[in-house]
């Protein structure tokens, strides 16, 4: 019961010591940190703002120019624009006036019936609109009073002899502006490219288009900055904090600004409350860990049996569930994660089970790659040896012409086995190990393709069979390592030739895809591969049943390196084949190692 006690008063400091410390860094926190938090949410806040008036700005000064452009011609042309009307009232259009060069005499309009065009644009209105008007692009002026002394822009653009002037209400910016409100003094204003007021909260100042170009922030705006700065506002008499940019397209510039007491008193306010929390925190943080200290020690007790019975070997034992203690889920969780500790040590252990059977597995599939290599080059070797040791048991004046080149035929064929079955495994090892180098280089496909029939013509004719190429029409010029490519072919064609039967077809062909890819075909009618064998046969060291069982010689390397020579030069390899339809082997080159010139129509020819 002492020892129980103790360790309810040690759990009681421990649980006090951990609650105070956060209180008193919680309390300390906002005394340094809170305004520092509520100017970096300006940050945040003000200029997504300033940047969404931004993109609405930017739109809406794209949607203006184009519908002026587009009744400014009409009107100039002298043809009827349907909707017109319409268009203006949306865009917040007063009126489009064409007015001569030369005087200023208004000859067409269109109009809003308020706010029509006058008779003859007033001279030094006018002589304005000259100075600052092209021809080649339209202009936008700043914020203007018109004849009745409402704040307008103008849109100006010169057609031969006649100017044509668009004016726009300033009520889109005012709506726009008014839009954006917070905390007391919070809001948005809006200025022309000049610096004078667009939208503002103050009225005055939007009615008597107020210059506030010396401000800093807008002086920033209008070099098309973007950024958040803290400036005395002449309007409110008191320091700002602004998020600011300018839009892009006509030069006008956006900000939301705040004053800077708002985010002091909201500051002093966060404080206050940290200190009441750290308060209230304390008293609990007292009852609390009276409450935990004994719960946890009634508590932890089947988590302690369980892990005992662990230790002791046991990697089935778990801690028993129980009621919730007091309301809190924290006794729970770590039953349930100590359980789920305990599944996760017996599934690493399952998994190294599978893995150790995996590493069996691997050891005896080596043992079986040694054993079949050991068998696949010891059958050339006994050859080999066993008809040289022939020879050398038989002088040779006693054995005749005809045995003595057999069995030289009979060693070179070996022999040849031998090599070829070598300089697979060297590819192979080569290409595993990502070492094998290509020597590109541009090569004639048809002289390619023609040596490839040419080295496997003999075999073709003494098994009697039909070898065929189809090669395309014009001169082919093929980016690639020359042997390469040909050995694939070469390999495909032996193939082919080796499993067709006696007096079978077998066909090269080469062909331009609509892609620009160039594709190699080389297809027989022999009795194909069953369409479930195609994938594995194209594993290293995979042979057809049928190969073993008819003692047809092969190390089941050739589709793989095949395979993987194709990679190498970007291109795909696949087998088309089923059982008793011939196979299909295509090799696919890109299109960037092809290159076509002139036109020679050459027929098909059989080797």
């Amino acid at each position: 019961m002492k020892v129980r006690v103790r360790i309810v008063w040690g759990l009681m400091v421990i649980f006090l010591a951990i609650t105070v410390v956060p209180l008193c860094l919680f309390w300390l926190w906002p005394h340094s940190k809170a305004l520092d938090s509520e100017f970096k949410e300006v940050h945040e806040r003000h200029l997504l703002l300033a940047n969404n008036l931004s993109s609405a700005l930017s739109r809406y000064y794209r949607d203006a120019v184009a519908g002026y452009e587009i009744v400014s011609r009409n009107l100039v042309d002298g043809k009827d624009f349907a909707f017109a009307d319409e268009l203006l009232t949306n865009l917040s259009f007063r009126h489009i006036c064409v007015a001569e060069l030369k005087g200023g005499r208004v000859v067409s309009e269109v109009d809003t019936q308020a706010f029509p065009c006058p008779e003859i644009i007033p001279a030094k209105r006018f002589a304005y609109f000259q100075s600052v008007a092209k021809e080649e692009r339209t202009i936008l002026t700043g914020v203007l009073p018109a004849p009745d002394g409402q704040p307008t822009l103008y849109f100006l653009k010169i057609y031969g002899d006649r100017l044509v002037v668009g004016a726009v209400f300033t009520d889109y910016f005012v709506k726009l502006g008014k839009q954006i409100s917070f905390g007391r003094l919070g809001h948005a204003a809006i200025v022309d490219q000049n610096g004078r007021v667009l939208a503002h909260p103050l009225d005055s100042w939007i009615a008597e288009m107020r210059d506030i170009s010396k401000v800093s922030v807008v002086q920033r705006m209008l070099a098309g900055e973007t950024g958040v700065e803290t400036f005395y506002s002449p309007a409110l008499k008191d320091d700002m904090v602004a998020g600011f940019t300018a839009v892009d397209g006509p030069g006008w510039g956006v900000m939301v600004p705040q004053p800077v007491a708002e985010l002091k008193e909201k500051a002093a306010g966060i404080q206050l409350s940290a200190m009441v929390v750290f308060a209230a925190g304390l008293a609990l943080a007292a009852v609390l860990a009276a409450v935990l200290s004994f719960a946890l020690v009634r508590s932890l007790k089947t988590v302690t049996l369980a892990a005992r019975a662990m230790a002791s070997g046991d990697s089935s034992a778990r801690a028993a569930a129980g009621d919730r203690v007091f309301g809190f889920d924290e006794i729970e969780n770590l039953k349930t994660a100590f359980n789920k500790m305990g599944d996760r040590i017996e599934e690493v252990s399952s998994r190294e089970l599978e893995a150790r059977q995996r590493a069996e597995k691997a050891n005896e599939t080596k043992s079986l790659f040694l054993a079949n290599m050991s068998h696949e080059l010891r059958t050339p070797l006994n050859a080999i040896i066993g008809f040289a040791d022939m020879m050398l048991a038989s002088p040779l004046k006693l054995l005749g012409h005809d045995k003595r080149q057999e069995y030289v035929n009979d060693i070179s064929k070996s022999a040849k086995h031998l090599h070829a079955l070598i300089d697979d495994l060297l590819d192979l090892s080569k290409i595993e190990a990502g070492q094998f180098e290509l020597y590109e280089e541009p090569t004639d496909l048809s002289d390619l393709l023609r040596d490839a029939i040419t080295l496997v013509g003999t075999a073709a004719r003494e098994r009697e069979m039909d070898l065929s190429i189809e090669e395309l029409a014009g001169t082919v010029s093929l980016f690639a390592d020359e042997r390469v490519i040909k050995q694939a072919v070469l390999n495909l064609l032996s193939n082919a030739l080796r499993y067709t039967q006696i007096g079978g077809r077998v066909i090269l062909r080469s062909s331009l895809r609509a892609s620009g890819d160039l594709e190699i075909v080389i297809e027989d009618n022999g009795p194909g591969i069953p369409r479930e064998s195609i994938e594995r046969l194209m594993q290293p060291f995979q042979r057809r049943a049928s190969d073993v069982k008819q003692g047809i010689q092969g190390t089941g390397l050739g589709l793989s390196i095949v395979s993987r020579l194709i990679e190498l030069h970007g291109g795909t390899f696949l087998i088309e084949s089923d059982k008793g339809q011939g196979t299909k082997a295509l090799i696919c080159l890109p299109k960037s190692r092809v290159r076509a010139t002139d036109e020679r129509h050459q027929a098909p020819r059989s080797a």
